[in-house]
């Protein structure tokens, strides 16, 4: 199995890639990491097991740190929805350019991966379809409440779980610049949305907002028993995995 470690440059700074090579006729698979994550996908290497069991039946798979956060250059406090988006089109013409697969992309994003995906999705015609793992879907001014971003503005720092994350006031506004309805709206290819209902960071109705909203696009939605929010657990990885395989079936 053929895993390759390299850098990319964007905005004249490096993103760290891992390439895993499978069959050149098939298409490319790439992992976005959430907030806070990193190529591995989370605390319990996620995406690195997923991209494997996906090797395994030819796919290929490009996995990568968005900058600001795991082996990328710039500082994750400068990390914005505009600066991941920059990103993730760069992953997207690197690997079009580059890499040997059959020309057809999916996007598989986790959490906030997922919302950036959307807003990269209906740019490049290679994108065939997008899998949410756990993924956002409210815009900013629906995930955040009134509260919370009163909360923002007066201390200059939001609690995350316990821990201060210093989201300024132009962190949000470039946030809020950008409306997921619109690009849900727009898709017109096939998703498949895995969400879990023992996660409390994305609950399991933001699938099914999304749903609602797809007005063009086959929409393939599992709620899972007993799956948090970074998918804990060797039965809940797999569980995952088999549903992405089986969606990769019938989509290529």
């Amino acid at each position: 199995m053929n895993e390759e470690a390299f850098f990319i440059e964007n905005e004249k700074q490096k993103i760290f890639c891992i390439f895993h090579e499978g069959d050149k006729h098939k298409p490319l698979a790439i992992f976005v990491h959430g907030f806070s994550g990193h190529h591995m996908g989370m605390h319990n290497c996620f995406f690195v097991h997923a991209a494997r069991e996906l090797v395994k039946k030819g796919y290929n798979v490009l996995r990568f740190d968005f900058r600001g956060s795991g082996n990328s250059e710039g500082s994750f406090l400068k990390q914005n929805m505009s600066s991941m988006i920059s990103d993730l089109e760069a992953i997207i013409r690197y690997a079009k350019k580059n890499l040997k697969f059959n020309g057809n992309i999916v996007l598989i994003g986790h959490s906030r991966g997922f919302f950036v995906s959307l807003f990269v999705a209906n740019e490049f015609k290679e994108v065939k379809a997008l899998v949410s793992l756990a993924g956002r879907v409210s815009s900013t001014k629906e995930w955040w409440s009134a509260v919370r971003l009163r909360e923002l503005y007066t201390r200059g720092k939001l609690d995350w779980f316990g821990v201060d994350f210093p989201f300024t006031k132009e962190y949000v506004e470039d946030e809020m610049k950008y409306e997921p309805e619109r690009e849900i709206e727009k898709l017109e290819m096939p998703v498949l949305l895995i969400y879990g209902k023992a996660d409390d960071v994305v609950p399991a109705c933001e699938g099914i907002r999304f749903k609602e909203l797809a007005k063009k696009c086959a929409v393939e939605l599992h709620i899972v028993p007993e799956v948090n929010h970074v998918f804990t657990g060797e039965k809940s990885k797999q569980k995952a995995i088999t549903l992405i395989l089986r969606f990769l079936e019938k989509v290529f």
